[in-house]
C-alpha cells in the first residue's frame, strides 16, 4: 500500500493541496470506509468531486444534495461525502433530510471543531487546487496585490 508523503506545500501561509494530493487523499479516504452504504450524495460543490471519485470507485449511485428525495426507498445506508467540514453545519443539514436512513459522513479535511466518522487530516489553513486561481483573483480585486489572504 502507498504512503503519501506528510510533507505539505504552503501558499499565501495556507497548506496548499495540488490535484494529485487531493486524488492520494481521497484514496486514503475510500480506503478508511469500513461500513457498506448503498449510495452516495455529495454536498455541494466541493464535495461533488469527490462523490464523483467515490461513485466510480465503489461503482455506486452518486446523487446531489437536492436529489435527495429522489433516493430510492431501498437504499437505507448514505454516505454523505464533502471535501472539508468546518463546523459541520452543512452535514447536520444534510443528516436531517436524511432523517429515515443511516448516514455515514466523510471529508477529506477538518479544519475546526467538527468531526465526521471519517477523514484524513485537520488543518487550521488549507487550500484546495480548484480555489487556488479563484482566491488569487478575488484578493487581487479585493486588495489590489497578492499579499493579503482570506478565508475559504
Amino acid at each position: 500500500m502507498w504512503k503519501r508523503k506528510k510533507s505539505y506545500r504552503t501558499w499565501e501561509d495556507e497548506v496548499y493541496i495540488t490535484a494529485s494530493e487531493y486524488f492520494e487523499y481521497a484514496q486514503e479516504l475510500f480506503d478508511k470506509i469500513d461500513q457498506p452504504y448503498d449510495c452516495i450524495v455529495a454536498l455541494k460543490r466541493s464535495g461533488w468531486p469527490l462523490g464523483i471519485f467515490f461513485s466510480h470507485h465503489a461503482e455506486k449511485p452518486v446523487f446531489t444534495e437536492s436529489e435527495v428525495k429522489s433516493i430510492p426507498e431501498h437504499f437505507t445506508k448514505i454516505l454523505v461525502v464533502d471535501d472539508k467540514v468546518f463546523k459541520g453545519k452543512s452535514l447536520q443539514k444534510i443528516k436531517l433530510k436524511l432523517k429515515n436512513k443511516e448516514v455515514i459522513t466523510a471529508t477529506l479535511f477538518v479544519k475546526r471543531e467538527a468531526t465526521p466518522d471519517f477523514y484524513c487530516a485537520k488543518f487550521e489553513n488549507i487550500t484546495l487546487f480548484y480555489e487556488k486561481d479563484f482566491l488569487e483573483k478575488k484578493n487581487k480585486a479585493e486588495n489590489g496585490n497578492m499579499g493579503k489572504t482570506f478565508s475559504v
